[in-house]
């Protein structure tokens, strides 16, 4: 079955980058650092980047991380790549996807309320063989 609809991508790095640009355009400083609550700035725009500190930082015991893994893909024709893969099988339901963010990436695995920094080794070898077997080729 294939099913056809429209989403939005934000590729995060370059919006970053175009909105610090154009701050600098306007004149607008923009300061990178460190800081321990939101409450301790004074300005009235801030931009969180805080990923795992997320929690911490805005004290909201709700947040909870989430580990991911990603391939990144090399010199890939990225206007003829732009859709979602629902892979099934028996045991489960996961989610293949490509994404044009920079050359391309495909993902995605999730594992919820993990916080280690580490790769998922087992994770990461599901995620290639579940692109290895859509797109033919072996990891």
């Amino acid at each position: 079955e294939v099913m056809a609809y429209k989403t939005i991508l934000i590729n995060v790095h370059e919006t970053m980058r175009q909105l610090r640009a154009y701050a600098q355009t306007l004149g607008i400083s923009v300061t990178i650092g460190t800081v321990s609550t939101l409450e301790e700035l004074s300005e009235p725009i801030v931009i969180n980047c805080a990923g795992l500190g997320a929690r911490q930082l805005n004290a909201d015991r709700y947040l909870m991380p989430v580990q991911g893994h990603l391939l990144q893909l090399n010199n890939q024709p990225i206007d003829d790549l732009q859709y979602v893969i629902n892979i099934k099988n028996n045991q489960t339901e996961r989610l293949l996807y490509f994404a044009p963010k920079g050359s391309g990436i495909i993902g995605v695995t999730n594992i919820d309320n993990e916080e280690r920094l580490d790769t998922n080794r087992h994770e990461f070898d599901r995620l290639l063989s579940d692109a290895g077997n859509f797109f033919g080729w072996t990891p």
